[in-house]
């Protein structure tokens, strides 16, 4: 059973962006109210780019995880540029 704010895909997906933030190719991300998560597919995190990164660069390093969706972003949780979710698991 998944324990809630402890769910082997987020975390997975956690561990890909902080690579991502490593090697420069985000500046940034969060995910906010992760404690209260079950699923991939309820998660919302939200990241800033690097100069000359393309959204579409993003997307296709997180396949592996389901079916990413990258927007702007323009909710009022983050600051951060864009927003990332997952359709599918």
């Amino acid at each position: 059973m998944v324990q809630i704010g402890n769910v082997p895909e987020i975390v997975s997906v956690k561990a890909c962006l902080i690579t991502l933030q490593e090697q420069e190719v985000i500046t940034a991300w969060e995910l906010p109210y992760e404690n209260l998560l079950t699923r991939l597919t309820a998660a919302i995190f939200y990241f800033s780019l690097e100069k000359n990164v393309q959204l579409s660069e993003i997307q296709n390093m997180l396949q592996s995880f389901g079916t990413p969706v990258c927007e702007e972003n323009k909710d009022t949780l983050s600051d951060l540029s864009y927003r990332l979710t997952f359709l599918e698991v």
